[in-house]
């Protein structure tokens, strides 16, 4: 949302148009929502959101890389209380009508034991990843059997160190309180680095029109994922140029589509599609419909199904039936 206000509210109408065409019942933004601005403009940002579309859609946030840098510009030379002021906007989005968010940053922060490896990665994060909010659960359930369906973890992948090891930690503790195996997806913003290990093993389908910016992720996001035994899918944002999805090593891992035209890598539907000198295409932008099976007796038959919508009404790709396999690591 890095434009002016009356081209962030004709995008937003246009985007509205787009939602109301599928009618979801819960809209799920991977991040980079208000996108480095000061102070003051996140808020603006979620209120004209909320008035476009939040009010009639439940929705919820995972925070982005440049989301999280924010609340660390303060106004001109005024001190800034980094923490709280993170603190602070997570009461808001918790306060926001419609917004499905749990403040976390405390309560993740100091949760569990972490080993000596993850102390150290930590101790290094903290003065540049130090916020540990945007870690929460959304519980599915199936009415007609009374049951839990599907776990819904929102994570923060922040800056560069990824989803902290305290949130994994946490994480892992609550699949385990299930009374039966249920199973789980994962929202974040930065992709992963089994978003590149799955390209190279060309057990992909889609479009890759960049690197995968998984940063300082060297793997222990997916071995916690395949540890915990109930992941099924993680879908992430990030890369604009990138929108392809497949399973590794019994995790579907999904691109996000590019959504709008703010920024890089997306252009509206009937634009040419002009490719700069080495180069790759820009994409129309769309959003990922994600249908969530919910029928069975047993939550691990539930089966999900991922496609590409686009601004143009067309419907992008094949669709994307995957079955809920058996635990991985159980």
């Amino acid at each position: 949302m890095a434009e002016r206000y009356f081209l962030k509210v004709s995008q937003l109408l246009r985007l509205r148009r787009l939602i109301d065409r599928v009618n979801p019942d819960l809209i799920v933004n991977t991040g980079d929502f208000f996108c480095r601005r000061r102070l003051l403009h996140p808020r603006l940002i979620v209120k004209l959101f909320t008035s476009i579309i939040g009010k009639d859609y439940p929705w919820t946030f995972a925070w982005g890389n440049h989301d999280c840098e924010a609340f660390q510009k303060g106004f001109w030379f005024l001190p800034l209380d980094t923490e709280e002021e993170f603190k602070n906007f997570e009461y808001f989005l918790s306060n926001t009508e419609n917004c499905l968010y749990v403040p976390s940053h405390d309560f993740i922060m100091h949760y569990g034991e972490m080993s000596p490896g993850e102390k150290e990665l930590e101790e290094e994060a903290f003065c540049h990843d130090g916020f540990y909010g945007g870690n929460f659960k959304l519980e599915l359930y199936n009415a007609s059997r009374n049951m839990k369906a599907w776990d819904l973890f929102i994570l923060n992948s922040r800056q560069e160190y990824h989803i902290p090891p305290q949130a994994l930690h946490w994480m892992e503790h609550e699949i385990r309180l299930n009374p039966q195996p249920v199973p789980a997806v994962c929202f974040f913003h930065l992709p992963n680095k089994a978003f590149q290990e799955l390209w190279k093993a060309g057990l992909a389908q889609g479009v890759k029109g960049e690197g995968v910016q998984y940063l300082k992720d060297n793997g222990r996001i997916h071995e916690a994922f395949k540890r915990m035994g109930m992941v099924r899918a993680c879908f992430a944002g990030h890369d604009h140029k990138n929108d392809f999805m497949g399973t590794y090593e019994g995790i579907t891992y999904v691109y996000g589509r590019k959504t709008l035209r703010f920024s890089k890598g997306a252009v509206d539907a009937g634009k040419p599609l002009l490719r700069p000198i080495g180069k790759s295409f820009p994409l129309e932008w769309g959003a990922k419909l994600i249908t969530l099976g919910m029928t069975e007796e047993s939550p691990m038959r539930n089966t999900f199904s991922v496609s590409t919508i686009l601004d143009s009404s067309r419907t992008c790709g094949i669709p994307y039936p995957l079955p809920v396999s058996e635990p991985n690591g159980l």
